[in-house]
Formats: structure tokens, sequence, C-alpha cells
């Protein structure tokens, strides 16, 4: 069984998005489904581009700002709550999603002052791979 979403209002990476968070996980639980794949759409991405110049008059290299970048957007557990009976983990969502949520993390520190990343890049909203997409029934948007 193939089938195709459209939108009128989203764009196609928001429509990839929903169709790969919440409904392809439903139509996998129903009886008798045995692999549910999405093509053809754009996966949401967030893009950063780097200012070589503005970072080595910073002094960071490029590493230092992967490694930051890395560490700053982490979904993993935090902890534990250790009873007689039971143990709780404690788990915090902390991975960065928008392009909003990237401008003010700190790469680090020079002079005693943070330097962000919106300090040596631009960051925007798009998708994986801007040379992707499929249509159905109507020209491309």
């Amino acid at each position: 069984m193939t089938l195709a979403l459209t939108s009128k209002i989203l764009p196609l990476s928001k429509v990839e998005d929903l169709a790969d968070s919440r409904l392809a996980p439903k139509i996998s639980q129903l009886s008798g489904v045995g692999l549910v794949t999405i093509g053809g759409g754009q996966k949401p991405a967030v893009r950063i581009q780097v200012n070589p110049a503005t970072l080595a008059t910073y002094g960071i290299s490029l590493e230092e700002l992967r490694t930051a970048l890395t560490s700053t957007s982490v979904n993993a557990a935090k902890g534990t709550l250790d009873g007689e009976a039971q143990n709780y983990q404690i788990n915090s969502n902390d991975q960065l999603l928008a392009s909003d949520d990237y401008r003010d993390v700190i790469v680090a520190y020079k002079n005693g002052a943070p330097v962000t990343l919106s300090d040596v890049s631009k960051i925007s909203d798009g998708v994986e791979n801007i040379r992707l997409a499929g249509w159905m029934n109507q020209p491309p948007l």
C-alpha cells in the first residue's frame, strides 16, 4: 500500500516530520503490517554555516566547535533516584531541535566572555537534503 501525504499550509519538511514521528509508528502497530517506510520527503534539519575567519579571530578550532555542539544537544539519562524497593531513572531531553535553540549555545570562553554560536556562524532551519522531495498528482510548491 502506498499512502501520499500533502498539505496546503505546511512545508514538506513538516509533513515529513509528522509522518515520521506520528503516523508511521501508529501504522506499524496495526495487525498485519510488517514494515513502514517513508520516502520522498524532506527531513527537517538545522543548518549551521560557520565563518572560519571569525572563528580564527576568537582562536577557536572547528574541532572545538564540533565538540561544543555535540555535548550541548544530547538526549541521555541524567541520573537515578535509588530507594529501598524501587529505582527511578531521571531523564530529560535537552536535545536542540530548532535554529533558535542553537543561537545562544556557548562554544567557548575567551577573555572571560562567552562566545556563542551566533557570534561565529549563521544558523537557519532547513532540510537534510535540499535536492530530495516527492510529489504526487500536483506540481512542486
